[in-house]
């Protein structure tokens, strides 16, 4: 006798429970059937009045809203998940982000693993369409009910808000980025409510930004503005995020200003100064209004290239060629081996030689013969700069068209005084029919 109770007490500690095996599953009809009971109190005149009946009908809508991921938590261990969920399940692997996860399915949920720790899942049950909004919406009239019961209140709207954000961090790791956006949004938003009234900047944050990879700029500055008024900066990012959702929606003013005021709270963020010279270039802008914040970047930061095109462009727009040429020349300074800037200087260099042309031309008359020579020796040197920078463009990238170009033109200014500039001019030349061949081929293959 003492033998068989024996084993059985083994068998008790070593064999996983009934329960255990079958684990936790939503039960769907009896939570409808709650729902039909909670319908029915609301609607009785007597029992609608009450406190209560809200306040339980809350509860209920938010158990049946969460019912999917109950007893779930980030961090909880496989052995912990099949003792709460069961070992009812399937199992497979999947990608996400450039990781392997381990897929533990149950009918409810998705739940997805590394090295057998939960990190996130994906809820597969609606029970109620709506659950989680009909909760929050009882909540509110129970309070209104009776204001006096505010505090329990608070914490039930403080769990849904939790919820959303689980909910939202879930929906982005799964690659559901529209249904995390609308989560972080409505995380935040309640939040907002004079209950709680707690700016929850970081889900507005994540709103806003996630509707902005989405294309979806007017939810992105609406979400954004509010991060910005609340004074979530993030270190300036905010203000370029928010700058960029303005430009889409053709609003440049407005880009302009939140540019503007974050470049000024971040004078440091070189990505805020490269937004403004972008802002400003898209819009064709006046880069004189931010002449001041050009300088004292530059103060601060003599190299910083965005800040030294936008000081070139002011330059340029006063005509002032000289010190576009020296802005140039800083730039190359300190990207040397840079194609576009190497050659934005070649084209500096060629205005200027240019425009003495066309100067010389307006006053030869005037000039005394050896004012003439002098400017002609003048003309010489500045287009002899002019090859200097562009055989670097050249050297930089061979297959540059326009450097081809410029170089066969302004060698054939020389032809006639040495052949050898007349013989570099006919090479060019070739080079540049050869170069626009090829981009002519290219272009009907694309046809």
């Amino acid at each position: 006798m003492k033998r068989t109770l024996l084993f059985a007490l083994m068998a008790l500690i070593f064999t996983p429970s009934v329960f255990g095996q079958a684990g936790y599953r939503p039960d769907e009809r009896r939570l409808l059937q709650q729902i039909e009971e909670s319908n029915r109190n609301i609607q009785d005149a007597r029992r609608a009045e009450r406190f209560q009946t809200w306040f339980d009908r809350g509860n209920l809508m938010y158990n049946v809203g969460t019912a999917s991921s109950m007893k779930l938590y980030r961090g909880m261990t496989m052995l912990q998940l099949t003792n709460e969920l069961g070992r009812n399940y399937t199992s497979s692997t999947t990608v996400l982000n450039e990781q392997e996860f381990k897929v533990i399915g149950f009918p409810h949920v998705d739940v997805y693993l590394l090295d057998d720790i939960v990190q996130f899942w994906d809820e597969k049950l609606d029970i109620y369409d709506g659950a989680i909004e009909r909760a929050y919406e009882a909540f509110l009239k129970a309070v209104q009910l009776d204001p006096r019961q505010d505090k329990q209140v608070v914490l039930k709207l403080v769990n849904i808000s939790d919820y959303h954000k689980q909910r939202a961090f879930n929906q982005q790791q799964v690659g559901n980025s529209a249904n995390a956006a609308h989560h972080f949004a409505r995380a935040y938003e309640i939040r907002l409510n004079p209950l709680i009234n707690v700016v929850d900047t970081t889900s507005m944050f994540y709103a806003g930004y996630i509707s902005l990879t989405l294309n979806d700029f007017e939810s992105a500055v609406r979400h954004l503005s509010k991060v910005r008024k609340a004074g979530y900066w993030q270190g300036g990012h905010v203000g370029y995020y928010l700058m960029l959702a303005h430009i889409n929606m053709g609003e440049d003013e407005k880009a302009k200003e939140v540019i503007i005021e974050a470049v000024r709270l971040f004078p440091e963020n070189s990505t805020l100064i490269e937004g403004l010279i972008t802002v400003y270039n898209m819009t064709h802008g006046d880069f004189s209004e931010i002449r001041d914040i050009i300088d004292e970047g530059l103060e601060k930061d003599p190299g910083n290239i965005a800040l030294l095109e936008g000081l070139a462009k002011i330059y340029a727009a006063e005509e002032n060629r000289d010190k576009v040429i020296e802005t140039y020349r800083r730039i190359v300074e300190v990207v040397p081996d840079n194609p576009a800037a190497n050659f934005r200087l070649a084209e500096a260099l060629l205005t200027k030689a240019n425009a003495h042309v066309a100067e010389l031309a307006e006053t030869y008359s005037k000039l005394t013969p050896d004012q003439r020579k002098e400017a002609q020796a003048l003309e010489q040197r500045y287009f002899k700069d002019v090859i200097a920078a562009m055989l670097r463009v050249h050297e930089l990238e061979p297959d540059n068209i326009y450097a081809a170009y410029i170089l066969a033109t302004v060698y054939y200014r020389f032809a006639n005084d040495d052949p050898a500039m007349e013989a570099k001019s006919e090479e060019f030349r070739v080079l540049y029919e050869q170069l626009k061949g090829q981009n002519n081929s290219e272009e009907e293959s694309e046809e």
